[in-house]
């Protein structure tokens, strides 16, 4: 089984990560990731483990617990190309829906739309980093952004998350949808390109869906 551990300490090596592990049985591989510019860990990686009921004692022991000072999250990492089986899960505290994002506008390259996912209802202490842990194990991310007001620098309460495949954001939808993050229920809703046209100009952006149309940036 390949497992997912986010929320890790920037000063936690493979090594350390491997032995956390090896408590519940063997480990095949541990593996940090890593900014492919800085070399930098990015606060996430993955373990795998070759005997199943091994590999789930470990993140039913393993989820929540410290390392080297910090709360680890650690559950199944998914295929990338796969489908999810259920919503309604929990993440960081707060419960989200997560759905494909669509495009509305005719110009647009809506198989690039289909890849962003709208995010609401994120608690204000959220971050981009923990906004691209909490879906990091889904697929290869291109672009995390939390809304932030232009005046006071605060969270406006949601965000963006691009994926590099579309079937990887189909997962994450699937997966998300409903779950909990950072202590408060999210909804992720398809992302939705507006276009506004006035005085022979038109601007466009992302909002999300169809409950959800005020959220726009």
């Amino acid at each position: 089984m390949n497992i997912y551990v986010g929320n890790l300490s920037y000063d936690v090596t493979e090594e350390n990560l491997r032995q956390a592990f090896e408590a519940f049985g063997q480990v095949s591989s541990a593996t940090i990731a890593k900014d492919k510019y800085s070399s930098q860990p990015r606060g996430f990686g993955f373990v795998e483990m070759p005997d199943q009921p091994e590999a789930q004692a470990a993140i039913n022991n393993l989820n929540g617990k410290e390392l080297l000072g910090q709360r680890m999250n650690v559950n199944e990492a998914y295929p990338r190309t796969g489908r999810g089986r259920s919503e309604g899960q929990s993440l960081d505290g707060k419960t989200i829906k997560v759905n494909e994002a669509q495009e509305k506008s005719p110009r647009g390259a809506s198989e690039s739309v289909a890849k962003k996912l709208f995010v609401a209802g994120l608690n204000w202490d959220t971050t981009d980093d923990g906004l691209r842990q909490a879906f990091a194990p889904y697929g290869e991310i291109t672009e995390v952004k939390v809304i932030t007001d232009h005046d006071t620098g605060h969270s406006r309460g949601f965000g963006f998350v691009t994926f590099a495949q579309e079937e990887d954001a189909k997962t994450a939808i699937s997966k998300m949808g409903g779950t909990s993050l950072d202590g408060k229920t999210i909804k992720v809703d398809q992302a939705q390109e507006k276009s506004f046209r006035g005085g022979g100009r038109s601007c466009g952006g992302f909002g999300g869906g169809r409950a959800s149309g005020r959220n726009r940036w």
